[in-house]
């Protein structure tokens, strides 16, 4: 270690200059950033879900789209929205990318037919509309399943205009054009339409919305990081100008990383675009523990003695707690999610950067830094610590309240929502509220029902299933509407010699085809029917729904169609892979999390030629996890995706202060202190200020992800700081009677 800090100290200027020269190159990729828009990252390639929905998506028209609802004012005539939804209608294909519009101006009707002749229309084109002489809601033919909660909402005056549009997955500008587009619409709607209200919601403003959290969180949060750690070290270190120093060292670290990430072609999403706050903030904490030492040996030693003593306690430490939460980091690689594994290599990488920094460019800028005779105020509250002796007091009711509040665990509920995700300061958040409200919902799930014929659909036995898996789901509290061929089927039954449960299925074939062929220009068939014939989609919008009651809704569906139905069917849909989206992941990443926990436990061992410190590191690592997850579940119960990252990042931090205490514990027993009591309350002394420092400034940083809008983020940053706290509890109580014990 001394040929180390000599050899630093005699090519200082070398050092400086290569170390300004590699965070300079790699920071100018950070201008090759770009930040997605698109919701489906969360999704891998292996992801069944998944991939039964890119199946669906290719045989049917994918579920990009846009509802716009039109509401009429309160003082405004029966049907005087009717001029709206046909302006609208027509003006909606001016958006970007817009393949479909379906409206009441555009859904087809049967108005006259005889056996020989088909007469279809729009829904608008009753004679009494045009003269405004009836009530649209008071129509029989408008109370089909079919248009409620789809083009028609719960209450009067109420209808919607749905948009398909055809995406470029690989333009990251495109979303940000049609949100344009669809700005500009809805002001010259409002030009045009005074006494008409609109609002929308659907997927595509959903993947704006998606793009707008990650460069929210990127613009504001990270400043605020900044801000608060710096004040958190001053008041830690009772220097600015250190406190300067380690804020440096976390701003070039996460610039090295991002700069990496740039030139790599990375695209930040939700997830990855808080990797800076993460970087930041952990090689902030772990630079604590050497600026503590370097402060304290100051007090008694020259610059230069003190910079060359804080390297030697801390190397082993450092580079310990590097590898243990790099570890955990890259567990997350595990994951199903790709978004959760770029974090954990991002954080990885930040880290690995920071602790080189901290073991060579430290000890040369420290010697830079004026230090004042005081003591700080982490040494004062150390050595109140060390003299309460709060271990020897209050360890075993401290191991209580962690055992009692690990047991809330047993209380978590896993749920995902991709709307709920979002607060109300977001305005897809405030829109969707709206047109949930009056219309309905964004959640849906497709099923797709095939036959294994050409032209099965057509026949008797199949459109009974149609028919009955309609019914059913119409049956359901979380169903708001429900549409398939049945539906058709349904408006066509005029054209019919006889009941269609008794016709023939070239009978039924006929007449679809002259349905198809009837058509007004921009409808198409093909988005409830494939090519051949052989399957068709069975489109339900749903209620407002937690993932967890669509995921009970597809079990039920699935026991019921055991017994009812004679065909196969795929249920799929935007919803279905988000209700899977936490349970597989976590299932996924237990695999990492348990290899990560063993290999750290037996480098520790290694390290400490102790396999009881090891374990008492463990168990350190593991009780403060567990009781914040519990303490969750007690207080809020639902928890998403974000209980996956916090897993495996607070498994990877936590067992930092552990280590440097367990490690300056054994450094102290093996210089020839034998009274492990003494030893213990020595530790703790002289290590607790920098353990309380470092908590602090962690549990700072990551409270600022509470105010982050996006709620996978924000109860992150929640979470984490909850375990970080107890990890503190831990260590300070009950580490220090494990170790005089054991």
């Amino acid at each position: 270690m001394t040929a180390l800090t000599d050899w630093i100290s005699e090519n200082s200027k070398i050092v400086l200059t290569t170390w300004i020269s590699i965070v300079a190159l790699s920071a100018s990729g950070v201008v090759n950033l770009t930040v997605s828009s698109d919701n489906r990252v969360f999704y891998s390639e292996q992801n069944e879900k998944f991939l039964d929905l890119k199946e669906f998506e290719k045989k049917y028209i994918a579920n990009n789209n846009i509802v716009f609802m039109l509401t009429g004012d309160e003082s405004a005539k029966p049907n005087s929205t009717i001029p709206a939804i046909e302006w609208l209608s027509e003006n909606a294909w001016r958006i970007e990318s817009v393949i479909r519009v379906d409206s009441l101006s555009t859904y087809t009707l049967v108005h006259n037919s005889t056996n020989t002749e088909l007469e279809l229309g729009t829904a608008l084109n009753f004679p009494c509309l045009q003269t405004h002489s009836c009530n649209l809601e008071e129509l029989e033919v408008y109370k089909r399943q079919g248009l409620i909660g789809r083009l028609i909402g719960k209450y009067p005056e109420v209808y919607a205009v749905l948009l398909t549009l055809d995406l470029d997955i690989n333009d990251t500008s495109e979303i940000q054009r049609i949100m344009d587009n669809v700005t500009d619409l809805r002001l010259e709607f409002a030009r045009a339409n005074p006494n008409v209200n609109l609002n929308f919601t659907g997927g595509i403003p959903m993947m704006a919305a998606f793009k707008t959290a990650a460069e929210r969180d990127s613009s504001t949060l990270i400043p605020a990081t900044l801000v608060t750690l710096f004040l958190i070290c001053w008041w830690c270190l009772a220097s600015y100008r250190m406190a300067g120093l380690l804020m440096l060292l976390g701003v070039t670290s996460t610039l090295f990383t991002m700069g990496l990430a740039g030139y790599y072609g990375l695209v930040l999403n939700t997830a990855t675009a808080i990797a800076a706050i993460v970087i930041i903030t952990l090689v902030v904490a772990t630079s604590m523990h050497y600026a503590s030492s370097f402060l304290n040996d100051s007090l008694i030693y020259p610059p230069d003695i003190a910079a060359h003593n804080a390297l030697v306690v801390n190397f082993k430490p450092i580079i310990l707690t590097t590898v243990t939460s790099v570890l955990g980091f890259l567990s997350m690689l595990y994951a199903d999610a790709p978004p959760i594994g770029e974090l954990g290599v991002l954080a990885a990488i930040g880290l690995i950067f920071g602790a080189v920094q901290i073991i060579i460019i430290g000890p040369i800028l420290c010697r830079k830094v004026p230090v004042r005779n005081i003591s700080t105020p982490s040494q004062a509250l150390a050595s109140h610590v060390a003299k309460s002796q709060p271990y020897a007091r209050y360890w075993s009711l401290a191991l209580v309240f962690i055992v009692a509040a690990s047991s809330g665990s047993l209380a978590l509920r896993i749920n995902d929502d991709f709307v709920s995700y979002f607060d109300d300061s977001f305005e897809f958040r405030q829109q969707t509220n709206i047109v949930s409200k009056k219309l309905t919902g964004p959640n849906h799930i497709e099923l797709d029902v095939t036959t294994e014929q050409v032209d099965g659909i057509f026949e008797k036995a199949y459109l009974d299933d149609i028919r009955k898996l309609s019914e059913y789901l119409r049956n359901q509290e979380l169903v708001a509407n429900t549409y398939s061929l049945d539906d058709i089927f349904l408006e066509l039954s005029p054209l019919f010699s006889s009941p269609i449960s008794e016709a023939s299925s070239e009978e039924v074939a006929q007449i679809y085809l002259a349905y198809e062929l009837s058509l007004a220009p921009g409808q198409s068939s093909s988005d409830f029917v494939d090519q051949f014939r052989q399957s068709s989609r069975v489109s339900v919008l749903l209620n407002d729904s937690t993932s967890a009651e669509i995921g009970a809704l597809i079990e039920d569906l699935d026991a019921w169609a055991t017994g009812n139905l004679q065909h196969a069917f795929i249920i799929t849909g935007e919803n279905v892979p988000v209700s899977n989206l936490t349970k597989l992941n976590f299932t996924q990443m237990i695999k990492g999390i348990a290899i990560s926990l063993v290999l750290a436990g037996f480098i520790v061992a290694i390290s400490l030629k102790s396999i009881k410190l090891a374990l008492i590191c463990f168990f350190c690592t593991v009780a403060p996890v567990l009781a914040g997850l519990g303490l969750w579940g007690w207080m809020f119960q639902d928890i998403g995706l974000a209980a996956v990252v916090i897993i495996a990042i607070t498994l990877g931090i936590v067992i930092d202060d552990a280590i440097h205490l367990v490690s300056r514990f054994d450094y102290y027993r093996k210089q020839g202190q034998s009274d492990n009591s003494a030893t213990a309350s020595k530790t703790i002394r002289l290590v607790s200020g920098a353990v309380i420092s470092t908590t602090t400034a962690m549990v700072a940083g990551f409270s600022i992800l509470i105010f982050s809008g996006f709620g996978i983020n924000s109860a992150l940053g929640a979470c984490t700081a909850l375990i970080l706290a107890l990890a503190l509890l831990v260590d300070l109580i009950i580490l220090p009677k494990l170790l005089q014990k054991f």
